[in-house]
């Protein structure tokens, strides 16, 4: 880890994200197939793929999808490797 910036070498970001995508097995995230791609202190980059039953009567993506993807991936960002 580079003290100064708190990024990662590419090596221990994939390892921090597999730690990530474990953490999420089994839970509604996983369901709504959110895979994580990225993660840094501070910065976690994630993607899921977009099915029909996600979307709202208009055909666009439902806000609950779209605020649940978000705000876990938000929370994950904001965790300190090795806290608890």
């Amino acid at each position: 880890m580079n003290k100064q910036d708190k990024t990662y070498d590419d090596k221990t970001a994939k390892r921090l994200a597999a730690i990530m995508q474990e953490r999420i097995k089994g839970t509604f995230c996983d369901f709504l197939g959110m895979n994580v791609i990225k993660y840094q202190e501070g910065y976690c980059l994630t993607k899921s793929m977009i099915k029909p039953e996600f979307l709202n009567p208009l055909g666009s993506i439902h806000g609950g999808y779209l605020f649940t993807i978000a705000d876990t991936t938000a929370g994950m960002a904001s965790i300190i490797p090795g806290s608890d």
